[in-house]
């Protein structure tokens, strides 16, 4: 089901970089905000999950949805069948000495993907934070058209080896060097990068009246 589209004078005011679910700040008018932010959410609302995936291990290298979860695909509600499998894949790898790596987990009702922060040269964000705030602002983490949004994973390499998906566990699993920390995140807003923003004034405080 394709989202409608207005055809509106635009008169809100100075234009700046969208947001359009990145975490990039805007600055241009509260009205035109508004609009951006609005938009954004109807993106988040049509294409994310809608209710807990319950991420967990799934074969020491993997990942798997614990719970049956509902997620809209396109406005369409549909359902995620419990232990549906996300295969991390060969490629992503993470730098020794307790680095850490960040990817989004999507769905498009066929593929379970699992989509890593970059998959060219090791992730060598140094603390967890670090790899949360790359969130909506690489490309590779938001979520590409078609897919719902369900949920992000972090994991820390151990602190004398490197870390490579398909040949290293997850934390709690069994093979090669495993994962010192893998953390599992049901939380489709992507840490609040995917969805509206509240709208504030210029110094980031909410306009609430």
């Amino acid at each position: 089901m394709g989202i409608k589209t207005s055809t509106s004078r635009d008169n809100s005011g100075e234009i700046s970089a969208p947001q359009s679910g990145q975490a990039v700040v805007n600055s241009g008018s509260s009205s035109r905000d508004l609009l951006i932010n609005y938009n954004a959410q109807i993106a988040y609302e049509r294409n994310s999950a809608k209710g807990n995936p319950g991420f967990v291990i799934d074969t020491n290298f993997d990942i798997k949805n614990g719970n049956a979860v509902s997620y809209a695909l396109a406005g369409v509600l549909k359902t995620m069948a419990a232990n549906t499998s996300f295969d991390t894949g060969t490629a992503a790898n993470i730098a020794t000495s307790g680095k850490w790596g960040i990817a989004i987990l999507t769905y498009d009702g066929t593929t379970p993907t699992v989509t890593w922060a970059q998959a060219s040269a090791a992730m060598s964000y140094a603390t967890e934070a670090d790899a949360k705030a790359a969130l909506g602002v690489l490309a590779t983490l938001i979520p590409a058209s078609g897919f719902a949004a369900m949920g992000y994973v972090t994991v820390q390499s151990d602190a004398a080896a490197t870390w490579t998906a398909g040949t290293d566990a997850l934390a709690g699993g069994t093979g090669g060097t495993p994962a010192q920390t893998t953390t599992y995140y049901n939380d489709p807003t992507l840490n609040g990068t995917f969805g509206g923003w509240q709208i504030g004034n210029l110094s980031g405080t909410v306009i609430t009246q």
